[in-house]
């Protein structure tokens, strides 16, 4: 079934099919008829990219179970006859494929932000809204796309890059319109707050990083997690499209890992009466500054509490001080919500993204 089959429904042209992909088409056809009733919206995925496992696009819309079914049986999306289009290049598609919405959700690279970057640009150049989960982009071009997007009058948004599924940006955009936000601090790191969880309960460093990577939350190679550059390009982020940062060198911002935190240390803060977290900052007080470290915060800080793979952060106004948001920070399914809730956003006319 496509979830937008006719005349005014919102199409979709898909970049990317893993985790986050599948479960957005998933979502899109169990919600079908919600969206429908609650937001009067109609959505059509009428194309899909991937980097190995081919392309597939039809104007009339794709039926997102068979697609679903077909890539799991196969491990290809572009098997179809007429009248599907298949084979084509991710440049292909985003010059013939006619779609009002990119979703760009492929892997993250956060040593250039390419090649991802440079397709959402010919997307917004192209006059067409994009949606993002990947922090690449952002990392490297948050300013030059936002005024790309502003320049040709289309939407650019990425609730699902800092997160997952939490509204960090959908709070301080709506609500907190009108403030000046002037200090951030946040877990937002999955992986390394799982695994501070079970070195607080005894476990070694290496104990919590073989238990993480048993269970899908840390990488072969978890040096951008443990090290504290996976912190560091969120909390870049937020600066620049929360705090109004310029610009920031991803290198030069001052970054500690936990690798050093032992059971010992644990004990040592909890004795002192606080927690150790990775708390990565930015702040606007004095002079701007950006920072990813472990920290030792009192039990009666917001973030004190937050455990596992969850998330959290503290935000400082100019108008109601301090308010925190806690939440999912990692998963497929949170992070594809967090796509549709700015696709709503974004067909509902901006009233959810008013300023």
């Amino acid at each position: 079934m496509c979830s937008g089959k006719g005349e005014g429904a919102l199409r979709v042209l898909l970049l990317g099919f893993g985790n986050v992909g599948r479960q957005f088409c998933e979502m899109l056809s169990v919600k079908a008829n919600f969206l429908r009733a609650s937001y009067g919206l109609e959505m059509c995925v009428v194309g899909v990219a991937t980097r190995h496992r081919g392309s597939i696009c039809a104007s009339s819309g794709l039926p997102v179970e068979r697609l679903l079914k077909t890539e799991e049986e196969t491990g290809r999306v572009g098997v179809w006859e007429q009248p599907y289009i298949v084979g084509q290049s991710v440049d292909e598609l985003l010059e013939n494929c006619d779609y009002d919405v990119l979703v760009e959700c492929t892997s993250p690279n956060v040593e250039t932000g390419e090649p991802a970057a440079d397709y959402i640009r010919k997307a917004l150049k192209g006059k067409h809204h994009v949606v993002t989960s990947n922090k690449g982009p952002l990392l490297f071009y948050f300013h030059e796309l936002t005024e790309i997007a502003a320049m040709h009058g289309v939407c650019f948004l990425y609730e699902g890059t800092v997160m997952a599924g939490t509204p960090l940006f959908s709070l301080a955009r709506c609500g907190l319109a009108g403030s000046r936000i002037r200090r951030f601090e946040g877990i937002v790191n999955s992986t390394t707050n799982y695994m501070l969880t079970l070195i607080a309960a005894g476990s070694s460093f290496d104990e919590a990083l073989r238990d993480a990577q048993r269970r899908g939350y840390a990488e072969a190679d978890p040096t951008l997690d443990v090290d504290g550059w996976d912190a560091a390009a969120k909390v870049i982020i937020v600066a620049q499209a929360i705090l109004g940062m310029p610009a920031v060198d991803f290198r030069s911002v001052a970054v500690e890992g936990i690798r050093g935190i032992t059971p010992y240390m644990m004990d040592d803060a909890r004795r002192r009466g606080g927690r150790i977290k990775l708390i990565a900052r930015a702040s606007l007080d004095e002079e701007p500054s950006i920072s990813v470290k472990p920290e030792v915060i009192p039990f009666s800080h917001p973030l004190a509490s937050v455990e596992g793979i969850t998330n959290g952060a503290l935000l400082l106004s100019d108008t109601i001080g301090e308010i925190s948001i806690i939440g999912p920070g990692a998963g497929a399914r949170e992070t594809a919500s967090a796509i549709l809730r700015d696709l709503i956003a974004i067909e509902t006319g901006g009233r959810l993204l008013e300023r």
